[in-house]
């Protein structure tokens, strides 16, 4: 075939190549619709591939975070097989433990089924123990009762009164070389006892047992009560046996007192407040009773505060003072016990305390009228006279003549307490109406250049001039001189010689301005009591020449005993109070 323009073509030809040419634009027209085809699917395929490439980023990034996660949990797979190994050797040490804990339950279970044998033998003991404790007790009620009976048939037997029997009164017509003053005793007994026995002053005998040769006996007498509640036991009783005034169904060890007076040379001066505070404030005024009536004249108390208020009848400030005192339940502080239904009969605290009051009251009652009785018969001539007319008008309207009095102090019966309660009533009875002088009632002594005083020193700057004027009145053979006390109204005078303390901060220019001309220059010493404190305390004072005052209230009962630091001893019937005293020239 030749191409146009050719010369050697032919309409055949022509017409040939036409359809060739026709045949050759349909055929690419089917390749290009095969290629649009193709590109069409090459672009459907070029988004499948950006799909499929953004489908293989996500499934890298997927895959990334698979294998993060893969290599995280082989790690956390890794932890968990040491774990395991660890669980799997603490398996093995608890299985050991286990085997142990069940070895020593097997242990505990032997011992337990041990225990209860013990425990069904303990129950035995235990009901053993109940029935000899119940034949115990049965035992003891019956030696109690027992007890009681015989005290009944030893109480019609022994003498009507404290003591064994009659005191004669005994003048010691002896000058004297020595004097000894002891502080406030406060109802501890052994201490009085204990310093005259001591001192060869005198001997006691209770319940006929000497307490000089018998300590074993004393320590019973006066048993520590702290001692014997933390014990369980009983309290130890306390007050005379078969006091008129207490319930009869109360029995102590306390009968047949007997204080037996050396007869010497030597003069005791107690300083006042004999009683409260302690359990034995009835024994204490038995025994200086006996010993005032035994050695007239070498015998002396006077008084304190203490006995102001049994005196005045001021039981509200009294019975305040004695629950201050008392010992109390589960603390082991010294104090007083004889108050406690138990020692008193009574059905409380309050009772025992009107009761005891009115005791100590009438024994009081005796002490003074011995005391009395003593005067009488030491003062001198001049002396005795003018003690007479200061005592006479409250002696007869108490209807109390010496011959009574000598009657009823010397036969030492029962008796005499209720003569004791009489005579105090009867001081406030009649000082109602007029100011009378105590019989028997001293507030002061003088005597070889020492003045003896309740309270401190400065209670001497309210002093009644007519108490100034007794110590140059009332002096007996042997040097001592009297001051006595007055009562108006029910109460005693110008009380601040009973009261005062203090005296070194409320005396700034000395003590010898308070006292009268008389004495200023001859008093060298003041000695007191009134002020508890450990041992005998000295003090000098301002003046020119000085003044020496004595505190000698030792705190021998055992509350303040206590208070010292003297714990274990605070109850020992055996220590000795210090005391004062002086030799005379």
């Amino acid at each position: 075939m030749k191409i146009l323009g050719s010369k050697d073509f032919s309409l055949k030809e022509l017409l040939q190549s036409i359809r060739q040419l026709n045949l050759k634009e349909t055929e690419l027209l089917q390749q290009r619709d095969t290629i649009t085809s193709k590109q069409h699917l090459i672009g459907g395929k070029r988004d499948i591939i950006d799909e499929l490439s953004s489908d293989y980023s996500d499934a890298i990034n997927n895959a990334e975070l698979i294998t993060s996660n893969i290599q995280s949990i082989e790690q956390s797979i890794q932890d968990l097989i040491r774990q395991i190994e660890i669980l799997k050797k603490e398996g093995n040490d608890s299985t050991i433990e286990l085997k142990k804990a069940k070895d020593s339950a097997a242990i505990t279970l032997s011992e337990m089924t041990g225990e209860e044998k013990n425990l069904t033998s303990m129950t035995t003991d235990i009901e053993r123990a109940k029935s000899l404790f119940k034949i115990a007790r049965e035992a003891l009620s019956l030696d109690t009762q027992a007890f009681k009976k015989q005290s009944e048939k030893d109480r019609k037997k022994r003498y009507a009164g404290p003591g064994d029997g009659y005191i004669e009164m005994k003048v010691n017509k002896l000058q004297p070389t020595a004097i000894h003053a002891l502080g406030d005793i406060h109802g501890w007994a052994p201490g009085l006892m204990n310093y005259m026995m001591k001192h060869q002053l005198a001997n006691f005998r209770i319940a006929g047992i000497d307490l000089n040769e018998d300590e074993e006996y004393r320590c019973s007498l006066f048993a520590n009560p702290i001692k014997r509640t933390q014990q369980q036991l009983s309290l130890p009783r306390m007050g005379l046996d078969h006091h008129p005034m207490r319930d009869k169904k109360i029995h102590t060890h306390f009968h047949r007192i007997h204080t037996d007076e050396h007869i010497s040379s030597e003069i005791l001066i107690l300083m006042g407040d004999l009683v409260d505070r302690g359990d034995h404030n009835e024994l204490v005024l038995e025994c200086v009773r006996q010993s005032i009536l035994q050695n007239v004249g070498a015998r002396w108390t006077l008084l304190g505060n203490h006995e102001q208020m049994l005196i005045e009848n001021d039981f509200r400030r009294w019975s305040k003072n004695e629950y201050n005192h008392m010992a109390e339940a589960n603390k082991e502080h010294a104090g007083s016990v004889l108050h406690q239904p138990p020692l008193t009969g009574k059905e409380s605290i309050e009772e025992g305390l009107e009761n005891n009051f009115s005791i100590i009251q009438a024994g009081l009652g005796t002490v003074l009228l011995a005391q009395h009785l003593a005067l009488l018969e030491s003062l001198s001539p001049t002396s005795k006279k003018a003690y007479l007319k200061l005592v006479k008008p409250t002696l007869e309207r108490l209807k109390m003549d010496t011959n009574l009095l000598k009657k009823e102090l010397q036969a030492s019966r029962w008796s005499m307490m209720k003569l004791g309660l009489r005579f105090m009533e009867g001081l406030r009875d009649i000082s109602q109406k007029m100011e009378i002088v105590i019989p028997g009632g001293i507030g002061m002594i003088y005597s070889n250049h020492h003045l003896f005083m309740h309270a401190e020193p400065n209670g001497l700057e309210h002093l009644s001039p007519e108490m100034w004027g007794d110590l140059s009145n009332l002096k007996t053979n042997k040097g001592i001189h009297f001051s006595l006390i007055r009562m108006n109204k029910g109460n005693i005078s110008n009380a601040s010689f009973l009261w005062e303390r203090n005296w070194i901060e409320s005396i700034q220019d000395g003590l010898r301005g308070l006292l009268p001309d008389n004495l200023r220059e001859v008093v060298h010493v003041i000695v007191h009591g009134h002020q508890a404190g450990p041992g005998i305390r000295e003090t000098m004072t301002g003046d020119k020449p000085h003044l020496t005052v004595q505190a000698i209230d030792e705190g021998m009962t055992p509350y303040y005993f206590y208070n010292y630091g003297n714990y274990a001893e605070a109850y020992d019937p055996l220590r000795t109070p210090e005391g004062y005293k002086v030799h005379l020239r």
